[in-house]
């Protein structure tokens, strides 16, 4: 499992993304789970399991 640090234009870490085999999951600076990437079925989800978009879209849930 890797980990991504997303950072703001100004160098802030908004979060980060975790890479996994079946689902990417994405959370917030203070580490509270924000959604995930389903790679089986291709949307990103909330963090209730709503879809939200379609691909790996993580930054709509950092904003």
């Amino acid at each position: 499992m890797s980990k991504e640090t997303i950072r703001d234009w100004k160098g802030s870490i908004l979060g980060w993304v975790e890479t996994g085999f079946f689902k990417d999951t994405i959370h917030d600076k203070s580490g509270r789970l924000l959604g995930w990437y389903d790679k089986s079925d291709g949307y990103t989800h909330d963090k209730s399991g709503k879809r939200i978009a379609k691909g790996s879209q993580p930054g709509l849930l950092l904003r």
